[in-house]
C-alpha cells in the first residue's frame, strides 16, 4: 500500500507501451492476480479493482447540463460539455485497454480538463457550423437566427465547464488523481461523497433537466 501511494505521488510522467522500455514510477503494467514482491499469492489488487470499479458512466456526468438545458431550453449549451467530457474519458479506456495505472492522468487534472474543454468547444462549433453551411437552408431554421458571437460563447462556456466539471466530480470518487498537478500532488477530496450518493444526485439532477427542458422549450 506504501508504495501505491508513492507511485500515485510521482505520476504523472511519460507512458511507455513496450516492454523492454524501464516504466516510470507512475505507470505499470499489472494484471489482477499478478504475483509480485508485496503480492506473493497473486491475489486481488484491492487497489487496482477499487479504481476500475468507482468508474463513473461517462453519462452521468451529464446531469448538471441537462438541468441547466431545461432552465435555459434556447442556449446551446449540450454538444460542447458532452465532447468535453468524453474525450477526457477517452484517457480512461485507454489506460483499461493498455493495463495502465493510474487510470486517471494528465486529462484529469484542471489544466487538462480546461484544454479539452476548450478543443471541444472549437470541434462543437466548427461542426455546427459545417453542419449548417451544407443542410438546405429551411433546416435548423431556429439556430441560423442566432448570432455568432452567441454561438461563440456558449460554445466556450459550455465546452470549459464540462472540461472542469469533469474533473470536479471525478476528483470525489478517485484516489489515483491529481487535479492540481502539477502545483499540488495527491487528491485531498477523495471520499468525501460516496460514489453511491454522487451518482444518485447526478441522475437526479438529469431527469428534473429534461422534465425542466420538455416543459420549457417552447417558452421564450
Amino acid at each position: 500500500m506504501a508504495d501505491n501511494k508513492a507511485m500515485n505521488a510521482e505520476w504523472p510522467t511519460a507512458r511507455f507501451q513496450t516492454e523492454d522500455r524501464p516504466r516510470p514510477p507512475g505507470y505499470r503494467k499489472r494484471s489482477p492476480g499478478e504475483m509480485s514482491a508485496d503480492n506473493p499469492g497473486g491475489e486481488f489488487d484491492a487497489c487496482f479493482f477499487e479504481q476500475v470499479i468507482a468508474i463513473p458512466f461517462t453519462p452521468f456526468h451529464f446531469g448538471p447540463v441537462l438541468f441547466a438545458k431545461g432552465c435555459f431550453p434556447h442556449r446551446n449549451w449540450l454538444t460542447p460539455f458532452i465532447l468535453a467530457n468524453v474525450f477526457i474519458d477517452c484517457e480512461v479506456l485507454y489506460c483499461l485497454r493498455f493495463s495502465l495505472h493510474p487510470i486517471h492522468g494528465y486529462c484529469h487534472t484542471y489544466i487538462g480538463g480546461t484544454l479539452i474543454g476548450a478543443f471541444a468547444a472549437v470541434v462543437a462549433y466548427g461542426g455546427l457550423r459545417a453542419v449548417l453551411h451544407l443542410a438546405p437552408v429551411t433546416w435548423f431554421t431556429a439556430i441560423r437566427t442566432v448570432s455568432k458571437r452567441k454561438l461563440i460563447c456558449d460554445s466556450a462556456v459550455s465546452g470549459l465547464v464540462g472540461g472542469i466539471s469533469h474533473v470536479l466530480l471525478d476528483s470525489l470518487m478517485h484516489r489515483d488523481m491529481n487535479p492540481f498537478w502539477p502545483f499540488v500532488n495527491g487528491n485531498a477530496l477523495a471520499g468525501i461523497v460516496g460514489v453511491g450518493i454522487l451518482h444518485i444526485v447526478l441522475a437526479a439532477t438529469g431527469f428534473f433537466g429534461v422534465v425542466l427542458w420538455i416543459l420549457m422549450r417552447d417558452i421564450r
